[in-house]
């Protein structure tokens, strides 16, 4: 009996703690959302900005680990509960992850990307009226009765990186840079950002949060590499804005990390890196991340049945901003491309024991029509057969860049100095514009290169 008595108090104690913690959370909840800015909204909820120290004691009373910081508070709606737990967990393991790797050589951590420190993760249930008016007109979809989850982590002071962007867009497209409620853009949201950006790029379907059919995606893609000078398009106004190579050396460090240590964060594009005023990139938002050291598809969630992003995927879209993006960088590395590509297909050649059929089928009679334009007897039926022999002979990889590639280098080589090379260039090209205006663009693009290649 006594026992049983005991047992009753002990779990009594336990729901009057309960209850007062939440309590204090409540209150914690609504000074924040009273006093804090909103800065972001998602998928899932928003993320409101608390700053200075009037909070930090109440933080002390759920988590006496708090060490008292500049706070984001991320809540979810209500159906994202286990969402926001796991983020948690994910986004701690990681930390603890990177802290352990620098234990012992603390000099490295500047080589890696920092993650936020979150402080608690809390569920709020049985919401008042009170509290679902507050979250309401915060845009969070609560119901009485019902629960948010709460994060609190650390802020980030500083920009994320898709925001980076398009205010570079905006700052080098005259028509947006002039308007007057674009003038100051730290004082405009993000949503009303990013649309004029993409509509201002050509996107066929703007965006805010990235939702749109895998193709229009694709396409979208382009038009801001384009613009970047990082695409396949002709390069836009952005060339201009650069990262330096560490910066995603920094990443790709720690992805590299946590995917050996079995965490992968499965969301990492560009709203989920930030920057913060020193440069340094954070990662962030890790509510899509996963925790398995056993699991042979990451990516691949069978319970959703979704194709999550890779964790690489970032770095290798927008690593050209660190590269070389002026005139004559562009050319260099359009160079080492073509350079790369036609290499690899004579190795190819050699590895098939082809490059005697190669000689002379297609260079030596390359050779003997360009000795004929110098000498000016490449009548009709020479220049009919170099043309049929250079767009049908099989020698010759089915593509205009490698072919004009492959024109430019052979003309280099058979002129003994500018003057011919000029002559070379100019009748090669009649010939080309007449029969085949994509080749041709593409050998007046390659001639212009100055390619000097011996194969």
């Amino acid at each position: 009996m006594i026992e049983e008595m005991r047992s009753k108090r002990f779990t009594e104690l336990k729901q009057e703690s309960k209850e007062a913690e939440e309590a204090i959370f409540r209150e914690l909840l609504i000074k924040a959302l009273k006093e804090g800015r909103k800065i972001n909204e998602g998928n899932n909820g928003i993320i409101v900005k608390v700053e200075g120290e009037g909070l930090n004691q109440e933080i002390k009373k759920i988590n006496s680990k708090f060490e008292g910081q500049p706070l984001v508070s991320k809540l979810f709606k209500i159906n994202s509960i286990v969402e926001v737990g796991n983020e948690y967990s994910v986004m701690s393991e990681a930390r603890n992850v990177l802290g352990t790797a620098f234990e012992n050589e603390p000099e490295k951590e500047d080589e890696y990307a920092k993650i936020p420190r979150a402080h608690v993760n809390y569920s709020l249930t049985n919401l008042d009226t009170e509290m679902v008016d507050i979250l309401s007109s915060y845009g969070v979809s609560a119901l009485e009765g019902g629960s948010v989850d709460v994060i609190i982590m650390d802020a980030i002071e500083g920009k994320d990186f898709n925001t980076i962007l398009f205010e570079e867009v905006v700052k080098k497209i005259p028509e947006l840079r002039d308007r007057e409620d674009l003038k100051n853009l730290d004082n405009v949201s993000f949503r009303k950002l990013s649309y004029e950006a993409q509509v201002a790029l050509g996107y066929s379907k703007p965006s805010q949060k990235g939702i749109v059919e895998d193709n229009v995606y694709r396409e979208n893609m382009g038009k801001i590499l384009d613009f970047f000078g990082i695409g396949k398009g002709k390069p836009g106004a952005g060339t201009g804005l650069n990262f330096p190579k560490s910066f995603f050396d920094k990443i790709t460090n720690t992805i590299k990390l946590l995917n050996k240590n079995g965490i992968y964060h499965r969301d990492l594009h560009a709203r989920n890196i930030m920057i913060d005023k020193n440069g340094e990139p954070f990662i962030v938002d890790f509510g899509s991340g996963l925790i398995d050291r056993n699991n042979a598809d990451p990516y691949f969630g069978n319970l959703e049945n979704t194709e999550f992003i890779k964790d690489n995927s970032f770095v290798e879209t927008w690593q050209g901003l660190s590269e070389d993006r002026s005139e004559a960088g562009l050319k260099e590395k359009k160079k080492d491309d073509l350079d790369k590509k036609l290499k690899n297909y004579l190795e190819m050649l050699a590895k098939r024991k082809m490059v005697q059929r190669f000689e002379n089928e297609i260079k030596t009679p390359l050779y003997n029509f360009f000795e004929a334009i110098k000498s000016g007897s490449a009548d009709n039926l020479a220049t009919n057969k170099f043309y049929a022999n250079l767009t049908t002979n099989r020698m010759l990889p089915p593509d205009e860049n490698l072919i004009s590639y492959f024109l430019v280098s052979e003309l280099n080589i058979s002129a003994k100095d500018e003057e011919e090379r000029e002559l070379l260039k100019l009748k090669i090209g009649e010939i080309l514009q007449k029969r085949n205006l994509s080749l041709y663009n593409k050998f007046v693009e390659t001639a212009d290169l100055g390619f000097t290649i011996d194969f």
